[in-house]
């Protein structure tokens, strides 16, 4: 199944000005001070943008900075500066100040540089240069709140578009990223891509539209949770002024009900006529808290169902009982948390035989995620015995007479048994008369 997410709220044309600046950092280190600037700016017409130069004190005393400026090209002028900074040993201080375009100012990149001086060394004297374009102003609107939350569905490629407007009056070559601290993978379905970036080129007062997609994985062990999931974040900024505008989304997990048998014993041993038990483990898998329905099936050696039989919690077939016990269907458990049932079996009074078992186990809500697995418990009959005779009255006989010895035989099996007696060997001439029954 997929999923289509079509956004197309339309917002009216917002006149909004940009001051700011945007640009990788350059420094440099010396013996008692480093530095570091931004080395790009971008300012418009009729407008100050903020920028600063960041010092820090190498030196093992107190150190005053003085930053001013050294070359500003017409018609940019500065604001705030010269300044003096002082700063204590190992501190460091961000100093800020403006770089202004007047109204009218044509478009175009100048170089601007400052001078940094201490008053511990009257021979430093370090320059910073910055490059400043003076640009047109951006104006990009997505056609969306700020923030918007989806319900998706797991193993779901789920399709995002949303409309973006140029409202500026310049044509703006828009680069689009997304930014995320999710695992989940997404891609653009866009034209013009280069790694995690797309790309458009927008006329002025124009609309389009940004296609992305994410594949929502798998809810295992109860993760990601119903109503949780990861936000991301769009990004469209401006090649114009480098101006960013944004809008972020969360992808919420939909409700998953599943279940699953970690653990159950293989095989149990059982005397003829006795009773055992063996244990199995079930947990909720799913993303919510849940309940979890568990049926016995009787099955042939064969592994189908016993005909006549049907899914239940007790049974009884071929003489054997069989019986689930714990199995409190009104037991809720949290996302991925397991509990152990067991499963009882009494035997017939048979010397052999075997009782094969399915367990069947589904979350409340899901009988199609239903999952199964089989045991089987055989009896194990142990035969054995022991005698013991009492001897006394036949300790001495005369010729011709007879005595009685009185024998005693228990039952050290674990099932009913019968002992006959039988002459091994007699010597001396005696004759040995035993009974003909069995004990």
């Amino acid at each position: 199944m997929r999923w289509a997410l079509l956004l197309t709220v339309f917002l009216l044309p917002a006149m909004l000005p940009f001051a700011g600046s945007w640009a990788e950092e350059v420094g440099r280190e010396a013996e008692i001070l480093d530095y570091a600037a931004p080395s790009q700016l971008y300012v418009h017409q009729n407008e100050t943008v903020s920028t600063y130069i960041t010092v820090h004190n190498k030196a093992e005393q107190n150190q005053a900075f003085t930053i001013q400026p050294l070359s500003v090209p017409e018609p940019l002028t500065t604001v705030g500066l010269p300044t003096t900074e002082l700063l204590v040993p190992n501190h460091l201080k961000q100093i800020a100040f403006g770089v202004r375009a007047p109204a009218g100012a044509a478009y175009q990149n100048l170089t601007v540089s400052f001078s940094i001086t201490s008053d511990l060394d009257p021979e430093l004297n370090e320059t910073v240069a910055m490059e400043v374009a003076i640009v047109p102003p951006s104006n990009l609107n997505f056609g969306v709140d700020d923030f918007t939350a989806f319900t998706v569905d797991e193993l779901v490629r789920t399709a995002v578009a949303v409309n973006i407007t140029n409202n500026a009056t310049s044509s703006d070559d828009v680069t689009f990223t997304i930014s995320t601290d999710s695992t989940w993978v997404w891609g653009w379905n866009m034209p013009n891509t280069n790694g995690n970036e797309a790309y458009i080129t927008m006329e002025p007062n124009t609309l389009s539209y940004v296609y992305l997609w994410i594949d929502v994985p798998a809810v295992v062990n109860g993760a990601p949770l119903a109503g949780a999931g990861p936000r991301f974040t769009l990004s469209a900024i401006s090649g114009l002024d480098k101006a960013a505008s944004t809008w972020s989304f969360d992808l919420l997990m939909n409700e998953k009900k599943n279940a699953s048998i970690d653990h159950i014993d293989e095989l149990l041993e059982v005397a003829p006529n006795q009773d055992g038990r063996l244990n199995a483990v079930v947990r909720n898998v799913g993303n919510t808290p849940n309940t979890l329905n568990m049926t016995l099936q009787a099955l042939t050696a064969e592994g189908t169902p016993v005909p006549g039989t049907s899914p239940s919690d007790r049974f009884n077939t071929s003489g054997w009982v069989v019986a689930l016990f714990g199995g409190l269907e009104d037991v809720v458990l949290q996302p991925n948390e397991s509990r152990t049932i067991e499963i009882g079996f009494q035997a017939p009074n048979e010397f052999q035989g075997e009782m094969h078992v399915e367990l069947q186990v589904f979350a409340d809500g899901a009988r199609a995620n239903l999952r199964t697995i089989n045991t089987v418990a055989k009896i194990d009959r142990v035969s054995s015995g022991t005698l013991a005779a009492e001897i006394s009255n036949c300790q001495s006989i005369l010729p011709n007479q007879s005595c009685t010895v009185n024998l005693s035989a228990q039952n050290t099996g674990n099932s009913v048994n019968t002992y006959f007696l039988r002459e091994v060997s007699t010597t001396g001439g005696f004759a040995v008369d035993l009974p003909a029954e069995g004990l």
